[in-house]
């Protein structure tokens, strides 16, 4: 191999004493000839796993030798070595190794909305983004749903990548989430997450600063909680019909502090004699508000909404079975639990409450279960991490 005559020269390649052709017909030994025409001094060089190697080549010397990806399968032939692609793309064929780009799940991330956003970043190829081409979301869990969108509907990221996102709720946190994304001839691939899996990355690392931690635990304990008052209310088994969240801190009461966000009703409508209120959950988060009306109230309710801003709020107004009108306020995203909003009935009656008004009610109640104290406890405390993160960004 040209070690022997390496190490008789003392490890060294110039002025030395001995020589090998290390060609294929050539010198079974060390000789102490130099060949003129042929160079046959002993150099070194290593191999891209480290190894040490002998040549007679000269230019070689003191180098080290790149990787072999000429399997154009991603993978070194000498030290199976696996490229991670950070060069970068051309026609969809790596820069370094010449593997072809393929369909990839690659990073998560999570948008808390009135729904919480389980955000699935893909690496697609141009062959993968065909009209025909789409992502196949399905929950697992009581009722899971599955919903499918098209590449089309996908946010293509400044990076190259395209986002999509499965939308859960409070009590599907822990429910496994199926991505699979379709393409080609029937290709699939497919990658399994949860926004539980998600917080417990967050939470394990060492890198992620302390505020974010706190927003994701004090998520966790929401979901934690709500999955108890939600299964009290429905007659559902956690473990069974949904997969038991994670929580990191036990729900304390919070009246004293909520206080601020009291129930305020100023002015009565005639006719309408009854106004409960009630914050949607299991779903998009929303307030919810029922007019109970008598017999003399023989319309439907006018009702204007404006936000904290003073902006006109989108809200939804429908008649139940019971004849009880029912006013929902949606879209109310983790930050903006304590917002206030203003209802105006008819013009006459005006209240205002927000998210965590219910939550200060229902602490209040001698009527409501330790459940849903809890879960509205800890909605606050998943507000309060919410509010310090979003002052940090």
């Amino acid at each position: 191999s040209g070690e022997v005559a390496y190490l008789l020269n003392g490890s060294v390649s110039e002025n030395v004493i001995w020589y090998q052709n290390l060609a294929e017909d050539g010198d079974a030994y060390p000789v102490l000839k130099k060949d003129e025409e042929n160079d046959n001094t002993v150099y070194t060089y290593t191999n891209c796993a480290g190894v040490t190697l002998y040549t007679n080549d000269s230019t070689l010397s003191g180098k080290a030798e790149p990787h072999d990806f000429s399997a154009k399968d991603g993978i070194c032939k000498i030290c199976r070595y696996e490229c991670d692609h950070a060069d970068g793309y051309e026609n969809d064929v790596c820069k370094t190794c010449g593997k072809a780009q393929g369909v990839t799940f690659d990073t998560h991330s999570i948008t808390l909305a009135d729904e919480i956003g389980v955000n699935f970043m893909m690496i697609l190829p141009e062959n993968a983004k065909t009209e025909n081409a789409y992502m196949e979301f399905s929950i697992s869990g009581k009722n899971g749903k599955t919903t499918n969108i098209p590449c089309s509907e996908a946010i293509a990221m400044s990076d190259g990548r395209y986002k999509f996102t499965c939308l859960v709720n409070s009590i599907q946190m822990a429910d496994t989430i199926t991505a699979t994304y379709h393409f080609g001839d029937n290709e699939t691939v497919t990658e399994e997450y949860s926004v539980k899996k998600y917080i417990e990355d967050i939470v394990a690392s060492d890198t992620m600063d302390d505020t974010t931690k706190n927003l994701v635990k004090s998520l966790a304990d929401y979901g934690y909680y709500a999955q108890l008052c939600l299964s009290e209310a429905n007659g559902w088994t956690i473990g069974t019909d949904h997969e038991q969240m994670i929580h990191y801190t036990d729900a304390v009461d919070t009246t004293v502090a909520l206080s601020k966000y009291a129930y305020s009703q100023t002015g009565e409508v005639s006719g309408i004699t009854k106004v409960n209120k009630s914050l949607v959950l299991d779903s998009k988060t929303a307030i919810r508000l029922l007019f109970t009306v008598d017999d003399t109230y023989g319309k439907e309710p006018v009702i204007a909404v404006k936000d904290a801003n003073g902006n006109t709020v989108e809200t939804q107004l429908t008649k139940q079975s019971d004849g009880r009108y029912c006013l929902l306020i949606p879209g109310i995203s983790a930050h903006k639990l304590g917002e206030t909003y203003t209802i105006v009935v008819d013009d006459v009656m005006t209240i205002q409450m927000s998210a965590l008004t219910y939550a200060h009610g229902v602490l209040q109640s001698d009527a409501m279960t330790a459940a849903t104290k809890q879960a509205v406890a800890a909605l606050n405390a998943y507000y309060n991490a919410a509010i310090e993160y979003k002052n940090k960004q």
